[in-house]
C-alpha cells in the first residue's frame, strides 16, 4: 500500500456514504489501517517519510473514527436482541395464558352427557390432524357446538414441511468481501465504485484488483471424488451421451486481465547518503584531498629542514590556504502524468490498473537513469581491457582500483562502494561455466564475486538500469534472430562511502485531477513527480568502462603480452 491507496482508504471510510459499509468492511478497513501504519512507521511506504506526523495523524482519526462506528453498531445490536428477547418472554407468557384458558373452558362429564360426546383423549390427534380440512358443524340452539381442541404452535411446526429456499436462477456471486452480488447489475456497480476508489493509484508491480467471482458449482454426477467416478464418466462421455457437434454458438468470452512486470526499487538511490534538499538545491564544497597538499618547494606545507638550512637562516616552507571552492547541486522533477476517460475507467478498470503499475516502473527506471548519468559525470572516467574471461577480469579491476584508491589517498582502511549492473554475477557463472566443469565452482560461482571485493573491503550494490552514454546496461528488444549477447562493456562506478549524496526535494502527488476543461471531455488524470539531485561531497570517484568476454578464459598463453606495471 502506498499514500495514494492509503489516502483513497481514509477518504472511503471518511465519506457520507460511509454508514452503509458492511460489518466486515469496516473490520477489513481498520486491519488494513492498522497495517498501512506500521509500513509508514518502519518506512516501507514508497514515497512517504517514516516521520510523516500528518498522515499518520489521518491513519490514526480513521482507526479511531472506525471504532468508533463500529462500537455503535454493537450497542445498536445489543439494544435490538434485548428487545427481541423481551418480545420472545412476552409471546411465551401469552401462549401460556391462552393454553390455561383453553382448558378453563374444556365440558365435565356430566355436560357432555347432555350433548355431544367429546372426542376420547386417543381422538386428539385426529382430530388436530383433521382440523384445517374439515368444514365447522352447524350449531343448533339445542346442542352447543363442540369445542375445538386448538393445535399448539409446535405440533403446527413439526406438521409442516420446512420451507425449501427457491434455488438460484443462477450462478451465485460473491464480492471481493464475501457478500452475494444478486446479478450482474451488481457487479458493474461494485467495478464502478472501485474504480473511484482506486483511480490514480501507482502500485509496486502488478496488481489485480478482484471485484466478484463465481464459483463453479458441479451437480453430483459431475464430481469426482474417488467413489464411482468411472461410472459417472462413463456416463457422460459414453457414445449415446455425447451430443451433435455444432461449434460455439456463443461470442467468446472476453478476459479483462492484463498482464505486467517490474519492480519499482530505487538501488542507487538507495545506496547514496540521502539528505532532504527543502530549498531545491545545496551548495557544497570541494573538500581537499591529499594531493593537495603541496610537499616541495617554498610553498609546501610540509618540508624537510636541515641543519645546514638553520645555521643559513634558511626560512621554511608555507603553503597558503585558499577559500574552498563551493559547487551549486539543484534537484530537478521526475513526473508521471495519464489521462483516462471516465466510462472507459468505470468500464475497464484492469487498465487502469495496469498503466498505472507500469507508469511508476517507467518513472524509477528514467530516475535511476538520470541518477546514474549524474555519477558518470562526476566521476574520473577510465577504462579497462579484457585480459581473462569477464568473471576474472571485473573482480580483478573492482580491486586494483580500490588498492589504487586507498593507496593515493593514504586510507588503507577505507570502505568504498562499487556499483555495477545486476545481470554481473550471471555474466561470472557463465565465465566459470564455459571454463571450468567443478560442479562445486559453479553452484557458488555468483557468490565469489561478492565474496572477492567484500574481502577486498568494497560494498557491492547492482542497479537495474543504464546511463544514457556508452553501452546500455539493459539488454535491448529481442528480435526474431540470434539470441541477443552479452553487452562487450561493463559500466561500473567506484567511490568512496558518502562520497554522493542524493538531494531528495520532497514529492508531490496530486492524486486524480479533475478540472472545468477535463470534465468537458469527460476524463480524469492522474499527476505526481519527485524532486531529487545529486550532491558530490566525497574525495574521489571513478567511473569505469570494462571491455568483457564471459568466454571461460582463466589460463594466459604462453605468449601473452600482459602489462604487470606502469
Amino acid at each position: 500500500m502506498n499514500r495514494e491507496a492509503i489516502l483513497a482508504l481514509l477518504a472511503a471510510i471518511t465519506s457520507d456514504d460511509a454508514t452503509d459499509l458492511t460489518d466486515e468492511q469496516i473490520a477489513q478497513a481498520e486491519t488494513d489501517l492498522l497495517a498501512a501504519f506500521d509500513a509508514v512507521r518502519a518506512g516501507d511506504v514508497e514515497d512517504v517519510d517514516a516521520t510523516d506526523v500528518d498522515l499518520l495523524s489521518q491513519i490514526a482519526d480513521g482507526i479511531d473514527g472506525l471504532r468508533a462506528l463500529a462500537a455503535e453498531r454493537i450497542e445498536a445490536a445489543a439494544e435490538r436482541q434485548a428487545a427481541i428477547d423481551a418480545l420472545a418472554e412476552r409471546v411465551a407468557v401469552a401462549d401460556a395464558d391462552e393454553a390455561d384458558a383453553d382448558d378453563a373452558t374444556e365440558p365435565d362429564a356430566d355436560a357432555d352427557d347432555a350433548t355431544e360426546p367429546t372426542a376420547e383423549a386417543d381422538d386428539v390427534d385426529e382430530v388436530e390432524a383433521t382440523e384445517t380440512e374439515r368444514e365447522p358443524e352447524p350449531v343448533s340452539a339445542a346442542a352447543p357446538a363442540r369445542p375445538r381442541v386448538r393445535p399448539s404452535l409446535s405440533a403446527i411446526r413439526d406438521r409442516a414441511p420446512a420451507p425449501t429456499p427457491p434455488a438460484p436462477a443462477g450462478p451465485v456471486i460473491y464480492g471481493s468481501r464475501g457478500e452475494v452480488l444478486s446479478s450482474m447489475d451488481d457487479v458493474a456497480a461494485a467495478m464502478a465504485e472501485r474504480v473511484n476508489e482506486g483511480l490514480g493509484v501507482a502500485t509496486s508491480g502488478t496488481e489485480k484488483v478482484r471485484v466478484a467471482r463465481i464459483p463453479g458449482n458441479f451437480a453430483a454426477d459431475r464430481v469426482l471424488d474417488g467413489t464411482a467416478d468411472l461410472d459417472r464418466i462413463t456416463a457422460v462421455t459414453a457414445p449415446e451421451a455425447i451430443v451433435a457437434s455444432g461449434g460455439f454458438c456463443a461470442p467468446a468470452e472476453v478476459n479483462y486481465d492484463l498482464i505486467t512486470t517490474g519492480v519499482t526499487t530505487r538501488p542507487v538511490r538507495d545506496a547514496l547518503a540521502r539528505f532532504q534538499a527543502s530549498r531545491g538545491s545545496v551548495q557544497l564544497p570541494a573538500p581537499p584531498t591529499l594531493a593537495s597538499v603541496d610537499t616541495a618547494g617554498a610553498d609546501a606545507a610540509v618540508g624537510q629542514h636541515t641543519n645546514t638550512e638553520d645555521e643559513a637562516a634558511a626560512t621554511k616552507p608555507i603553503q597558503v590556504i585558499d577559500c574552498a571552492d563551493f559547487t551549486t547541486y539543484e534537484t530537478y522533477a521526475v513526473t508521471k502524468r495519464l489521462r483516462f476517460g471516465n466510462f472507459g475507467a468505470r468500464a475497464f478498470p484492469e487498465q487502469v490498473t495496469a498503466w498505472n503499475g507500469l507508469t511508476t516502473v517507467a518513472h524509477a527506471r528514467l530516475a535511476e537513469g538520470l541518477l546514474l548519468d549524474a555519477l558518470k559525470t562526476l566521476s574520473t572516467n577510465v577504462t579497462t581491457s579484457t585480459v581473462f574471461g569477464a568473471s576474472r577480469d571485473l573482480a580483478e579491476a573492482a580491486i586494483r582500483g580500490a588498492v589504487a584508491w586507498r593507496s593515493r589517498h593514504r586510507a588503507p582502511d577505507a570502505r568504498l562502494r562499487v556499483l555495477m549492473p545486476w545481470w554481473v554475477p550471471m555474466l561470472g557463472t557463465v565465465d566459470v561455466f564455459r571454463g571450468s566443469d567443478d560442479a562445486d565452482t559453479l553452484m557458488g560461482a555468483q557468490d565469489v564475486f561478492s565474496s572477492l571485493l567484500a574481502n577486498a573491503g568494497v560494498n557491492v550494490s547492482f542497479y537495474l538500469d543504464t546511463p544514457s552514454t556508452g553501452t546500455s546496461q539493459v539488454f535491448g528488444a529481442q528480435a526474431a534472430a540470434a539470441l541477443d549477447g552479452w553487452p562487450g562493456h561493463v559500466q561500473w562506478a567506484m567511490f568512496d562511502e558518502g562520497h554522493y549524496l542524493f538531494l531528495d526535494g520532497g514529492n508531490l502527488d496530486l492524486g486524480i485531477v479533475r478540472d472545468s476543461t477535463l470534465n468537458e471531455t469527460n476524463d480524469a488524470e492522474t499527476f505526481a513527480e519527485t524532486s531529487e539531485g545529486v550532491g558530490k561531497h566525497g574525495v574521489e570517484a571513478l567511473w569505469v568502462t570494462s571491455a568483457v568476454c564471459p568466454n571461460g578464459e582463466f589460463q594466459i598463453p604462453v605468449d601473452a603480452n600482459i602489462t604487470c606495471g606502469s
